[in-house]
């Protein structure tokens, strides 16, 4: 069985988002009003 290593663009295109996503609103978030609460995790 071979497995392809390489991801398609769209694959790469989707999980940079969703990075970009999840760091933005971490930003967000401990920039605002629950910074008390990033600061525990």
């Amino acid at each position: 069985m071979k497995v392809s290593v390489a991801w398609t663009a769209r694959e790469w295109t989707e999980c940079v988002w969703m990075a970009a996503i999840c760091i933005l609103l971490h930003l967000l978030l401990c920039s605002g009003t629950y910074a008390s609460i990033c600061s525990e995790i």
